[in-house]
């Protein structure tokens, strides 16, 4: 018996090791991915942030932990003027969509002139997970194509 738990003991000290590892490559993937990432569980309180989400919005990380309310997230952004919605109506929709089961996203126009993609996408046991990306260079180098072809077109003509 003695052997046994010592086995077993050895192999529970590997797993907790091996998930150690595994959670700090993915703590090392989300803080340097792009993109800012955030998980709300079913009463809007975050349970997961990366640094991007943060900077993207100029937010304090002070502010920004587990535990925050989307609509303290979302007065704080408002604050540092990412944010021109009005806070309750964009969590009605969100919860709308989310009761629903939909996954809602959108682009929005900062008020400090950059373009946002947000999806929100509800998760099976509840809450949801969104990604925030910034998409200005894009959407600036679509302006600049349409441009670019609007001008051809006279031309052409």
């Amino acid at each position: 018996l003695l052997a046994l738990t010592a086995g077993a003991a050895l192999w529970l000290i590997a797993a907790l090791r091996t998930a150690r590892r595994e959670l700090g490559l993915l703590r090392l993937t989300t803080e340097h991915m792009p993109q800012g990432l955030v998980m709300f569980d079913r009463n809007f309180d975050l349970v997961v942030t990366n640094q991007p989400y943060c900077e993207m919005y100029k937010m304090s990380p002070d502010i920004v932990k587990r535990g925050c309310s989307l609509r303290t997230i979302l007065e704080h952004r408002a604050s540092v003027g990412t944010f021109n919605d009005d806070v309750e109506s964009y969590v009605a929709r969100l919860r709308r969509a989310l009761d629903a089961g939909e996954t809602m996203s959108a682009d929005f126009d900062s008020p400090d002139g950059r373009t946002f993609c947000v999806t929100n996408k509800p998760l099976p046991e509840g809450g949801w997970a969104a990604t925030h990306e910034d998409i200005t260079p894009r959407r600036q180098a679509e302006r600049e194509r349409d441009r670019t072809r609007t001008s051809l077109n006279a031309i052409v003509e």
